[in-house]
């Protein structure tokens, strides 16, 4: 789900999966559960609900 390019460096994956997370929450939530719970923690935000 998350393009390859995050596998790059951790600074990548952290910019890719944080617009995952804005982009296709609903997705990045069904796919990443427990990451989306950091990032939503993190960003006090919870864009799928």
């Amino acid at each position: 789900y998350l393009d390859p390019y995050a596998a790059e460096h951790v600074s990548e994956f952290f910019a890719v999966a944080s617009e995952a997370f804005f982009v296709d929450a609903a997705a990045f939530k069904a796919e990443h559960a427990a990451l989306y719970e950091l990032f939503a923690d993190f960003y006090q935000q919870r864009p799928a609900g």
